[in-house]
């Protein structure tokens, strides 16, 4: 119990929360009605000291009920010989001109103040207010002037008052304790019950994290759409995120252990070569040495762009910031960079239209330079690329041997290389880049046959807005 009601538990701290929210409703009920019952028993008390003491504020006739007609001067004689019919509850004390007060015999008049008897000399005025009897008990007092010096001074005993009032507040005390109790008992039941399902999903998310089981998914009604199920859903989703990625790095590590392996092979029997060369003191020929130098360096630059693409496939990190993109200007910087390395091939842009993309410019231009380095590299020297991109659609033609209808889909899966291409140097991830850079800008990519022979690569984004427009 202690611990379920530990305000670092959720469940806790909402049981709590239920707890003081009845405690202050309750409490504020109570105040309420004790102000209002405070009120009514008040009034009434003052009616019945009104009607005892006749109307306020006029001096005693004749016939007038509560003196039965006597003067001011027969009331005090009234009183004081005890004489006088006055209802139990009520005492009455008249005050005679010179201040002195008169009352009955035997009971608890109220003392008189000052501003009692500035009433009855001024002969109007009057009221309703708080005092205390001889006794000191406490009392309701109500004034009024009756003529020719004299006042009536009516009080009632308010103990019983008091008393009914404490009894009262004590019983609204004791319920807004219970009811705060009862609201913190079905709190934690209440808790308990709706947070089920985070205790489920606690389970799962610990579960993973100390199995780094990837396969296990919560049990999710289809129906509901509260906020529960969609963390639910939320949660499915990112563990099949989670397994999808470690499957894509347990590939990428697999096929970049098999695609390292030749190079490297390749490399370390160049090398052993020269070293065994060395120290045998018998010396290449010349040529051979320095083919083997030359190869070297080619199995170096080829291992170090391998280990670019790989780094590039490989670095999951949240995508940069979305912000409007030329992409015709991409596409010309990517056409600059790729023409100087181009040799005795040609790149021809006859249409490049300004439009606006929203992306991120480096991954775009890393595509495009990727798909322009493949078309050169499979285009014989002499031969043309025409580059063509318009509201958005960028067609790369070149005038290779072509890519088989059939293999055209598996040309963008990473490491691979047609019949034609693996005496060519390359890695195969190139255009896995472009898949990869295009998905995640929400376009596509797609291999066809180019016109004059030879292949085309389309590429199709979503075009924000022309230039102008913007």
């Amino acid at each position: 119990m202690i611990t379920a009601l530990s305000p670092w538990t959720l469940r806790g701290r909402l049981a709590l929360l239920a707890a003081l929210a009845v405690f202050v409703a309750i409490t504020l009920a109570g105040a309420a009605a004790f102000g209002v019952t405070d009120q009514v028993l008040t009034q009434q008390i003052d009616a019945s000291l009104r009607d005892g003491s006749g109307p306020p504020g006029q001096p005693t006739q004749p016939g007038q009920a509560g003196f039965g007609g006597f003067s001011p001067q027969q009331v005090c004689e009234v009183l004081t010989s005890g004489r006088a019919a006055l209802p139990p509850s009520i005492s009455v004390v008249v005050i005679r001109p010179d201040g002195s007060p008169c009352s009955q015999p035997g009971s608890d008049p109220v003392a008189v103040t000052a501003g009692d008897r500035a009433i009855a000399a001024a002969g109007t005025g009057g009221g309703l207010r708080d005092g205390v009897s001889a006794s000191g008990a406490p009392v309701r007092v109500f004034v009024r002037p009756i003529g020719q010096g004299y006042a009536v001074v009516a009080a009632r005993n308010v103990t019983e008052l008091a008393d009914t009032l404490r009894r009262l507040r004590g019983v609204l005390l004791a319920l807004s304790l219970v009811g705060a109790l009862a609201a913190l008992l079905l709190g934690l039941v209440v808790a308990r019950a709706g947070l089920r399902p985070v205790d489920r999903l606690t389970e799962a998310a610990e579960r993973v994290a100390r199995t780094n089981d990837l396969a296990l998914q919560l049990d999710v009604p289809a129906r509901r759409r509260d906020e529960i199920s969609r963390l639910g859903a939320s949660f499915n989703a990112m563990i099949a995120a989670l397994a999808a990625a470690r499957r894509r790095q347990a590939q990428l590590v697999a096929d970049a252990g098999h695609e390292l392996r030749t190079p490297l092979t390749s490399l370390r029997t160049n090398i052993d070569l020269l070293i065994r060369s060395d120290r045998s003191g018998r010396d290449l020929p010349p040529g051979q040495r320095e083919a083997l130098l030359t190869s070297l360096s080619g199995q170096v630059e080829e291992l170090t762009t391998l280990v670019g693409e790989l780094v590039v496939l490989a670095h999951e990190e949240p995508a940069p910031p979305s912000a409007p993109v030329r992409w015709d200007a991409v596409v010309e910087t990517a056409v600059d960079r790729v023409r100087r390395r181009a040799g005795s091939r040609t790149l021809q842009v006859p249409v490049n239209e300004p439009c606006l993309v929203t992306g991120d410019a480096q991954g775009l231009e890393r595509a495009v330079v990727n798909l322009l380095d493949n078309a050169v590299k499979f285009s014989p020297d002499g031969s043309t690329v025409t580059v063509h991109q318009a509201r958005g659609l960028l067609t790369v033609d070149d005038q290779g041997p072509g890519i088989p209808a059939t293999d055209r889909e598996s040309a963008f899966d990473r490491f691979w290389r047609g019949a034609d291409a693996r005496g060519l140097p390359g890695s195969g991830l190139g255009l896995a880049i472009v898949a990869d850079a295009v998905a995640q800008h929400g376009g596509t990519v797609r291999l066809d046959a180019a016109p004059g022979g030879g292949t085309r690569a389309v590429v199709q984004l979503p075009v924000t807005a022309p230039p102008a427009a913007r």
